[in-house]
């Protein structure tokens, strides 16, 4: 949190009061009310409407308004090594097919004027993976590269607003090894839910090369 209480003051009374609740939880002394807040049945969105953003999400969400550039910290990240030729094209449709299963992947945090967020699912969102070849390089300076690269992309921030809050890159080693970068911000994936990501992504991919169903 260096560097984050000269903003302090910008927060309203309601992001103040989450931001503390953070603190203390990062000491470990959430009292037991704020235990009960998170535990509290989420209702079902009616309809396309606009829904409140859940207790840890509020949490998060002012935490990225007060870090600024320090809030990278709450980027998920993950890399995908592929071996055997790969079609770049093909893993782009199938990672849009994914997004278009879950409005989580397609979801934008928007401030009510109590200054705190709610989710705002686009109804479409069409990602691109844009491909950067290191071919050339040996295999000494590729791992290098793969390491520089893969830090860069965990460590870039994303637009809590405007979305998307997931981004893909491929890294091209040779003709039949690629690295995929896959990083999402944790207001909508956590490390299991990025599980779910890799192998759906898997299963549409396959299922298009062997001309089945998913």
């Amino acid at each position: 949190m260096s560097g984050s209480s000269k903003n302090l003051d910008k927060l309203t009374p309601k992001q103040r009061a989450l931001y503390e609740l953070l603190l203390k939880e990062k000491k470990g002394q959430l009292q037991a009310t704020t235990t009960q807040a998170l535990e509290r049945t989420i209702p079902r969105r009616a309809g396309t409407e606009p829904a409140p953003a859940s207790f840890p999400q509020q949490r998060l969400w002012v935490v990225d308004q007060l870090e600024g550039g320090e809030a990278f910290a709450y980027n998920v990240h993950i890399t995908v090594q592929f071996t055997g030729v790969l079609d770049v094209p093909l893993l782009e449709r199938c990672v849009n097919q994914v997004v278009r299963r879950h409005e989580s992947l397609r979801t934008v945090f928007a401030a009510r004027d109590d200054g705190l967020p709610i989710q705002v699912v686009v109804p479409e969102l069409l990602l691109t993976i844009p491909v950067e070849d290191i071919s050339r390089l040996g295999k000494a300076e590729q791992d290098e590269e793969v390491e520089r690269r893969t830090s860069e992309e965990s460590q870039r921030l994303f637009d809590l607003a405007r979305g998307p809050l997931l981004r893909g890159k491929v890294l091209r080693l040779g003709p039949d090894n690629h690295v995929a970068l896959v990083t999402m911000h944790h207001l909508v994936t956590d490390r299991w839910s990025l599980g779910v990501f890799v192998r759906e992504l898997m299963a549409f991919y396959a299922a298009e090369v062997t001309g089945q169903a998913p």
